[in-house]
């Protein structure tokens, strides 16, 4: 079973804006887990923020292969850019973001979900998401 760090709303425009780039990385999921936990694994110190870095490092640079379809990922920015106008928010760092928590969804993450759930959990101001 898949934990899900990306709101229905979001996984939802990640799915209409982006169904050829969210497929491709299904299909390459299984590779980009070993990469990150690889490089993971590498690190003297664990924690979820390397872990996590580690995750969003890969993705962006997976996002620039041939992989993901660059109108897709242009109109998933025209959204951010849209939704974060007045916020000080990154469009970009959020586009890189929820394929990078889409793929720590994945099941191959299984054995790290302490790690990022707490983390993740522990950063959200619940007081501001309510």
């Amino acid at each position: 079973m898949e934990t899900l760090y990306l709101t229905a709303n979001a996984l939802d425009k990640l799915t209409v804006l982006c169904p050829q780039t969210l497929k491709n990385l299904e299909e390459d999921a299984a590779s980009l887990a070993e990469e990150i936990i690889s490089k993971y694994n590498k690190e003297e110190v664990k924690s979820a923020e390397r872990l996590i870095f580690h995750a969003i490092t890969t993705v962006s640079k997976y996002l620039l292969t041939e992989r993901a379809e660059d109108s897709e990922l242009d109109a998933l920015l025209i959204y951010f850019e849209n939704l974060f106008m007045d916020s000080g928010e990154n469009p970009i760092e959020a586009l890189i973001g929820v394929f990078a928590y889409y793929l720590l969804s994945k099941p191959y993450f299984d054995s790290y979900r302490h790690l990022i759930s707490a983390y993740l959990f522990d950063e959200i101001d619940l007081g501001e998401a309510a």
